[in-house]
């Protein structure tokens, strides 16, 4: 995982990267952009910070309410 955020944070600004993951909580902290997809098809999608703070759809509450804590961004910037 922290291999993960580190490709993350060195590409930044650099590239665009599709990060695909069941884990929404992490989506969020390494994302600008967040797509919700279920059965193959996107259900939502905006910022991360539009989707997780404010989400529209059944399952992406769903998935919210699975992860213990979304608030902050983290800062990562020393990982």
């Amino acid at each position: 995982m922290t291999a993960i955020l580190q490709v993350r944070y060195t590409l930044a600004g650099a590239r665009t990267v599709i990060f695909i993951t069941h884990d929404i909580g992490l989506a969020y902290y390494v994302s600008d952009t967040v797509y919700i997809m279920e059965q193959g098809k996107i259900i939502e999608h905006g910022s991360a910070d539009e989707v997780i703070l404010d989400p529209k759809s059944y399952n992406t509450k769903r998935l919210i309410s699975d992860v213990p804590k979304i608030y902050e961004k983290w800062d990562l910037s020393t990982v």
